[in-house]
């Protein structure tokens, strides 16, 4: 047996954008949102959910800011 491959958290970062933007360039989802935190750093954390699934989810500042105006 094989030990794991070890990343970075760049690294894995970099290779789960590369192998999911081939199949998902672009990607909708549906949900209720819930428990919507916004702290000091201005980003808005929150979860999607549906009845057996619940996505966390984040929303930066910048992000928020643009889609306000």
């Amino acid at each position: 047996m094989t030990e794991p491959r070890k990343y970075t958290v760049q690294s894995l970062l970099f290779e789960l954008e590369r192998l999911m933007g081939r199949y998902w360039p672009a990607v909708l989802v549906e949900g209720e949102v819930h428990q919507i935190t916004t702290p000091a750093s201005g980003h808005t954390y929150f979860q999607l959910r549906e009845s057996d699934a619940v996505l966390p989810a984040v929303m930066w500042r910048t992000d928020w800011k643009a889609s306000t105006y």
